[in-house]
């Protein structure tokens, strides 16, 4: 303000009194020179005040395994978050735990983060929101918290959970939350559940870390799939977890399928479904319900990866039953307090048994890092049978199906018209398949009213208005297929779902997913989980005998006959078959 009016009263002294323009200059000059000291004293006043402490520490424990490296995995749904503007430094900071030193890391996020920012430049309703308005790979990787505490021991031997968890200990002491993402093998989540519940979760330091922090401890685990491989081993999983004095409540199971938008929202889009066609979801109403989850692509090198497997155990047992409990609940029960509590009732009640049908395809068995298990073999194609069993959808044929080399892409949830010939189909894949609609054949309209569903984005609430367009039983009642539409990586909204402490709507919990071990293995694990030789299949693609996708080529051939025939231990095949592991696993094991 001083400023100002010596400005102004030099400024009247040069136009309307010159002569007084020496005195007042002089003056003028003083009370600026008085004025940009202070202004630098006050400037240095407001910067040595420390920034308020992030309230959310995020470790990252395996930072450089595959899921979190790979497009569409853990990083590129942080940097996606970070770019949203979900988060940034005064939120939540990122520590990657890794043995691999900083800068390979720095290498790998930013060739991963570089190909995921190209993309994300081309979808025309992506926007970077993310704080200081910068989105660029290097700005994310500057952010994060990089540190020696995965480093081996000068002596080359690894440290222990205990020792690592110890390590960091003082970096977390400061955040009200902790959330630890354990992208690691199962079977090591006991001992860092252990560790970090003995080390992370207590009361941190600050008194306001302190305020903010909730009833039940700090830490928060985030726990990769497959939780376990059996329901025995999930119960082992889930006890040594409880063990280590962290409630269910806070052991959180990743499942990116219920962060695809279309699935996520299958209990907003229902009643606007209902009214389009006049129906319930109900027996009334519905004859069938198919949810299917079919990859065009084999293994392809990732053999190893799926030996002792198999697709019940690796899609339908977590993605298609918690597809079709997110699909069946009631629209008023998808809140975070009660949606965990709707899909285990639905997964448990509604539901009497499981039947199941296998195959594999031509080749599998030649692929690298199998093994030889002559009691069961892995299926690379399942179908599943159940039959509802409530009072609304009672008789209604339920169908998961689930495989590759299928020869197309197809996410989907097909629902077959009681006593008629329509056909409602859901696609599911938005994401993956940049398809993402509900459509109809066969089937007329009872309303063709606009009505409100759910926008894409990380801000819940907002809506768009859809108008079907069906034309003579034909069309889509509602479609979000724009490729210039952006819809967040399933990643990406997990950390909202963090940000947002809203867990149980973007994660698993213990109370379903035991529900669902419970009903595959119905009957016994060998029936589902791991069948037998000779009830599995093998196949061709569609293309090998001039089907039309998914409809595969069964070759009259079981996995037993293969085993028995093309892997026969004769000397002729051990030249052949000299490079096949599951060959010299069978024949030549130590």
């Amino acid at each position: 303000v001083e400023a100002i009016v010596v400005w102004w009263k030099t400024t009247a002294c040069i136009l309307w009194k010159p002569s007084w323009f020496g005195e007042r200059m002089h003056m003028a000059t003083a009370r600026i020179a008085l004025l940009a000291a202070a202004s630098a004293k006050l400037v240095d006043a407001f910067s040595s005040v420390p920034k308020p402490t992030p309230t959310i520490g995020y470790v990252l424990l395996g930072a450089n395994g595959d899921n979190v490296i790979r497009q569409n995995g853990v990083l590129h749904g942080l940097y996606e978050a970070w770019c949203g503007g979900i988060f940034g430094a005064d939120t939540m900071e990122i520590y990657p735990i890794s043995s691999r030193p900083e800068e390979e890391l720095r290498e790998l996020y930013a060739d991963t983060l570089g190909q995921v920012q190209s993309k994300l430049d081309i979808v025309g309703d992506w926007e970077c929101n993310a704080d200081g308005g910068v989105c660029t790979p290097d700005a994310f990787i500057n952010e994060l918290k990089f540190n020696s505490v995965g480093a081996k021991k000068p002596d080359g031997s690894r440290k222990s959970a205990l020792e690592q968890a110890q390590e960091l200990a003082p970096n977390l002491e400061p955040y009200a939350s902790i959330n630890l993402f354990m992208s690691i093998p199962p079977s090591a989540y006991g001992e860092w559940a252990e560790a970090t519940a003995n080390e992370w979760d207590k009361p941190s330091g600050s008194r306001r870390s302190r305020r903010l922090q909730k009833a039940g401890g700090r830490l928060h685990l985030l726990l990769e799939k497959p939780f376990g491989t059996s329901k025995d081993d999930a119960h082992e999983l889930h006890d040594a977890i409880a063990a280590a004095g962290i409630d269910s409540d806070h052991e959180h199971i990743v499942d990116h399928w219920l962060n695809f938008f279309m699935i996520k929202n299958l209990p907003a889009f229902r009643p606007s479904v209902e009214a389009a066609l006049g129906v319930k979801l109900s027996s009334d109403y519905f004859s069938k319900i198919v949810i299917t989850q079919y990859e065009k692509r084999g293994l392809e090198g990732r053999g190893g990866f799926f030996d002792g497997v198999g697709q019940v155990r690796d899609v339908i047992q977590s993605h298609l039953l918690q597809t079709l409990a997110l699909l069946l609940i009631t629209p008023a029960n998808a809140t975070v307090e009660s949606i965990s509590t709707a899909k285990s009732n639905v997964i448990g009640l509604l539901f009497d048994g499981m039947a199941c049908s296998f195959g594999q395809y031509h080749g599998f068995l030649l692929e690298e890092g199998l093994s030889f298990h002559a009691e069961f073999a892995d299926s690379t194609l399942a179908r599943c049978d159940l039959t509802a069993m409530s009072n609304n959808m009672n008789g209604v044929e339920i169908v998961l199906q689930a495989g590759k080399m299928m020869g197309e892409f197809l996410y989907s949830i097909d629902m077959y018209q009681k006593g008629g010939p329509g056909v409602l189909t859901y696609d599911i894949g938005k994401e993956d398949l940049n398809l993402g609609d509900v459509k109809v054949r066969n089937w007329d309209l009872a309303d063709g009213n606009k009505f409100t569903v759910p926008a894409p984005g990380f801000q819940g609430g907002q809506v768009v208005e859809m108008t079907p367009n069906v034309v003579s039983g034909h069309g889509a009642i509602l479609n979000y297929s724009d490729p210039n539409e952006y819809f967040a990586t399933p990643y990406a909204m997990m950390v909202q779902a963090i940000l947002d402490e809203k867990y149980d709507l973007a994660f698993a919990t213990w109370k379903t997913v035991k529900k669902c071990w419970a009903l595959v293995e119905d009957g016994g694990a060998n029936k589902n989980l791991d069948p037998a030789p000779d009830q599995v299949r093998v196949y061709g693609a569609p293309d090998t005998c001039g089907n039309h996708p998914p409809d595969v080529c069964y070759t009259g051939k079981t996995v037993q006959d293969v085993y028995e025939d093309d892997f026969e231990c004769t000397a002729e095949h051990d030249m052949e078959l000299e490079e096949v592991d599951l060959y010299q696993a069978k024949c030549h094991a130590e």
